[in-house]
């Protein structure tokens, strides 16, 4: 093996480090923003994505989720980009767009490497299960919340048919009583 071709082996794992560290900061961000809201969570994920391309110092991102917009420091749309459609439950939601500030070298898809393709894919269908999980428990959580509304709506009607019960009871002996109070009257 000669210099150029081990320099290029050590460029390759030093680019799949970056990605893999990407990936690992998602899925850190996710666990400890578990109770947090999706835009609150992408926020935080935008910042980090621009380390793991080959050109961390000009590359920006851009996510759209929801009609909303999450940009890095300085983003600058350009010529020079991947994008990648985010989809929930199979419906397309957003988008996540990686660019360059300026033109770099060609290779596989412009100035960016085959594995970045692949890298952005891979952040695209991670978010797309973030973010379902998150619509999921979201959605968890208001039904819980409408059963214990319900629980307790019940739990009224039954203290509130109790207490009619037994107000009834004696007003309808009182009612008895002023009837017969009434024909005693009416018959003297």
């Amino acid at each position: 093996m000669g210099k150029g071709e081990i320099q290029h082996i050590e460029l390759s794992l030093k680019e799949r480090v970056k990605e893999l560290e990407c990936l690992y900061a998602i899925s850190q961000v996710n666990f400890d923003m578990q109770e947090s809201p999706v835009h609150e969570l992408l926020s935080k994920i935008i910042g980090f994505l621009p380390r793991a391309w080959q050109y961390p110092e000009i590359t920006h991102a851009h996510i759209n989720y929801d009609q909303t917009d999450f940009f890095t420091k300085g983003y600058k749309n350009s010529e020079y980009k991947q994008i990648a459609d985010i989809f929930v439950n199979g419906e397309k939601k957003g988008l996540i767009e990686i660019c360059y500030s300026e033109k770099m070298p060609d290779s596989f898809e412009g100035p960016f490497l085959r594995e970045e393709r692949s890298l952005l894919n891979t952040i695209a269908k991670e978010l797309s299960i973030i973010i379902a999980k998150k619509k999921q428990a979201e959605e968890k959580r208001v039904l819980e919340a409408r059963l214990r509304h319900s629980d307790r709506l019940a739990t009224i009607g039954e203290f509130s048919s109790g207490i009619a019960h037994e107000l009834n009871e004696p007003l309808t002996t009182i009612l008895g009583f002023a009837q017969l109070i009434k024909n005693d009257i009416e018959n003297i």
